[in-house]
This record gives C-alpha cells, sequence and structure tokens, in this order.
C-alpha cells in the first residue's frame, strides 16, 4: 500500500475531468453511479458505471502535455498511458515515467460513440441549435415563452424557415424597417435556452453527434477549408461550449478550445472551439512529459476497459486508469492493426 500512495497507482489529478452524458464532471464528484465515458481497445466510446473508485496521495506526478494546449494530463508516475505504435498500428500502454518525445508514437484525443437508441438529430433540437446562437426569449409566460429571431442573411432566413416548417411549428414572420426578417412562435416555458441543459448523450447515436455538429457549423461558425470536415464555433457561455466539445468528442472528432483575445479589458471573455475531422490523435513529438512534486490527492476511477476519455485545461485526451507494470521490459500491446484509430 505504501508502493501505491508514494507512486500513484494508475490516479489522475484532482482538476481532470471526465466525460459524462450531460458533459464534463470533475473526478472528484464521480461515484460509482455516475456514468463515465470509457475507451475499448477497438476505438468505441461507450458510457458505463465505474467498479471502482479510490482517493491517493502520491509524491510525483507525470504532467504530459503540448504547448498549444491539445494535450494535458497529470497522473501517477506508474500510470498507464495508451498510444499507438505508427510503424506496426500496435495498440500499447506505457508507464507516465516512460513517456517521451517520439514520433513513432502517437496518443490519442477522441473515439466512436458505440450504440445509442436515438439515432437522428431532430428538427426541433436543430432549431434549440439554433436558438442558442441567435434566438431570444421576448417573453417568458405561465403557459408559453415568446421565441423571436431577427435575420438579415438570407442563408439563415431559409434555413430557420425550413427547420420550423419540418418541426411543424406555427410562426409568423415580418420584414422590418431595417431590412431584418423577424420570426416568431410560442414554446413551452423553459424549452429554448442558451446553455444547451437538455443535452443527455446517455442513449444518442455517433450518427446523432455528427448531426448536432454538422448543425452547429450553420450558425455560430465558420468553415474553413480542409480535406476533411473542419469547424471553428465561437460563444461566450463556457458551458455551452463545453458541452458542444462533449458532442464533437462522442461524433470522433478532435477539439482545441480557446480564449480569444481581446485588446478591451471590459469585454466579455469568448470562446474558441476548433473541430477536426480525419484525425483523432497527436503526434509523440509534440508532447513534452515532466516528472514534478505533487502535494494535492489524486482520484482512481477504474473501469472495465481501463480507459477513459479525460479532459484537464480544456484538452481533451484518452487516459488508462490502472497501474502500468514498469518493471516490464517491453511496453504490452493490447490490440494490433490499429493504425486506422488516429
Amino acid at each position: 500500500m505504501a508502493e501505491k500512495i508514494r507512486l500513484g497507482y494508475g490516479a489522475l489529478s484532482s482538476d481532470t475531468e471526465l466525460l459524462t452524458p450531460t458533459g464534463w464532471l470533475n473526478i472528484s464528484k464521480v461515484t460509482e453511479e455516475t456514468l463515465v465515458a470509457q475507451y475499448s481497445i477497438d476505438g468505441h466510446i461507450s458510457f458505463t458505471r465505474p467498479n471502482y473508485i479510490r482517493v491517493e496521495k502520491p509524491q510525483k506526478a507525470v504532467h504530459i502535455y503540448n504547448k498549444e494546449g491539445h494535450y494535458d494530463q497529470l497522473v501517477g508516475i506508474d500510470h498507464a498511458v495508451p498510444y499507438i505504435y505508427t510503424p506496426t498500428g500496435e495498440f500499447k500502454v506505457m508507464p507516465a515515467k516512460r513517456v517521451t518525445r517520439n514520433w513513432k508514437r502517437k496518443y490519442l484525443h477522441t473515439g466512436i460513440l458505440l450504440g445509442g437508441s436515438i439515432t437522428t438529430l431532430s428538427p426541433v433540437d436543430r432549431l434549440r441549435i439554433a436558438f442558442q446562437a441567435d434566438g431570444y426569449i421576448k417573453r417568458r409566460g405561465i403557459t408559453s415563452d415568446y421565441i423571436r429571431f431577427n435575420f438579415t442573411k438570407e442563408r439563415k432566413i431559409e434555413r430557420l424557415e425550413a427547420l420550423l416548417k419540418t418541426a411543424n411549428i406555427h410562426y409568423t414572420t415580418r420584414l422590418q424597417k431595417d431590412s431584418q426578417t423577424r420570426f416568431n412562435f410560442s414554446a413551452p416555458p423553459g424549452f429554448y435556452e442558451k446553455n444547451f441543459n437538455w443535452l443527455d448523450l446517455t442513449h444518442v447515436s455517433r450518427l446523432w453527434c455528427l448531426e448536432y455538429i454538422e448543425e452547429l457549423s450553420h450558425w455560430d461558425s465558420t468553415i474553413p477549408e480542409s480535406e476533411h470536415f473542419c469547424c471553428v464555433y465561437w460563444n461566450n457561455r463556457k458551458l455551452a461550449i463545453d458541452r458542444v466539445q462533449a458532442v464533437a468528442t462522442l461524433a470522433g472528432y478532435k477539439t482545441c478550445l480557446g480564449i480569444v483575445p481581446h485588446d478591451n479589458p471590459n469585454w466579455q471573455t469568448s470562446y474558441k472551439l476548433s473541430i477536426f475531422g480525419g484525425s483523432k490523435s497527436i503526434q509523440g513529438s509534440s508532447l513534452i512529459a515532466e516528472t514534478t512534486v505533487y502535494n494535492r490527492v489524486m482520484y482512481g476511477v477504474r473501469v472495465d476497459t481501463n480507459m477513459l476519455v479525460m479532459r484537464r485545461n480544456d484538452a481533451v485526451s484518452v487516459t488508462g486508469c490502472r497501474k502500468h507494470d514498469s518493471a516490464l521490459l517491453k511496453d504490452p500491446v493490447i490490440n494490433t492493426n490499429c493504425g486506422h484509430l488516429i
């Protein structure tokens, strides 16, 4: 037991967050009843309950990160870190204390959500995404809220009108003096809100997540030219952008979340979430691993696959959740022919 306490037996720092069906949750708040996202050796993500939780007090930790903010883990020195060895496509694990810059290794950010009975995004949920970006509640009532949109862009006018018709929602429009088209319709109280509080990812499919991000790209987003899907989403609501990052992760996208710099200190903080398709990993040659003194508690949350989807400092990655046998001469292979996962 003393050795486990000193080394950090498969443990994660107290500022680590785990992915749950309602978004990111600090690891200290995870219980054995909490559904968390586990990563499997076939590249799939699924939700499960932990089979073991513990609190530890290691003396040292290893900080694994890159300077661009794409990857960030602070773990016990013998914590199992998964990676793919690119020359062979083998999926391996290694102790955190042996992580070094190596272009032959790739470290995973995301996977593919497995299963889900809710297969496609409904027209009403598409409207909720549009509302988060451009709608507002003109008037709240006891039995209904009065929802309003104002647009000048023809693209957005056409899209919102199509969504309202598909959802079979009665609405009215009016052309304003400033050439804006105003949309009005009624909805149940509290049904439309700005933080995506309605999200529950327990039973959604990967296709649902893909459609969610695709719909999002039509609103507070830009779509750069790219060989693969790429979308940059903007928001000044941190909780909303955190939840979008959760959906993007389950869709199989790599993400990078940052603060948008402002010249005026009085301006509200705004955030930029870059969503990338075509790659699920980071090149090992860009990673930095530093052993450091650690004087706080760490948390061990174990699941059946021995891998978790985590976030630290807004950087999403896949991590182990058990101790690595550092006495082994070679990193054990846990799956072969996994080049497609990167």
